[in-house]
């Protein structure tokens, strides 16, 4: 499982908010021949979100927005299986975007959030003696659901 903490922040007048988040990974894991490689990102994320403008953003209780941002993340990763286990940790560069729906109750909100995520740096699993032997994925996508609280306003 996986869990995240995000804010917003939209200056007055503004429809731009700026968006930060931090979020853990649960463990993953992809099996290769000889065993298999075990990784999470720990990450911090800075962007923007912005309303797309829509028929669902009548008198502000539900509106659909789009959001981007830059992540940078502590990726951990460790082989299991192995004859000889290697681990390694490194700060992994990043990018997201996706949709969100928010529906709005008073102060209260919650939302679902469609969203991808792309690590462009290659990271290689090795073994011992055996060369590159696999490669962790350079895309993820994401299904949230969240809970918050709303400015008034």
């Amino acid at each position: 499982m996986d869990a995240v903490l995000g804010g917003w922040l939209t200056p007055p007048a503004w429809r731009t908010s700026v968006r930060v988040e931090v979020g853990g990974q649960s463990n993953q894991e992809i099996p290769l021949q000889y065993g298999r490689v075990v990784w999470r990102r720990l990450t911090a994320g800075l962007g923007v979100e912005r309303p797309i403008p829509t028929a669902l953003n009548h008198e502000d209780r539900a509106w659909l927005r789009w959001f981007a941002l830059a992540r940078l993340a502590w990726l951990d990763m460790r082989g299991d299986g192995f004859a000889l286990n290697r681990s390694d940790a490194a700060l992994d560069p990043g990018l997201a975007a996706g949709l969100r729906v928010v529906m709005r109750r008073g102060h209260l909100s919650s939302w679902v959030e469609l969203a991808a995520a792309a690590w462009p740096v290659r990271h290689d699993v090795q073994a011992g003696g055996l060369g590159d032997i696999g490669r962790l994925p350079v895309a993820e996508g994401f299904l949230r659901i969240g809970l918050g609280l709303t400015s008034p306003r």
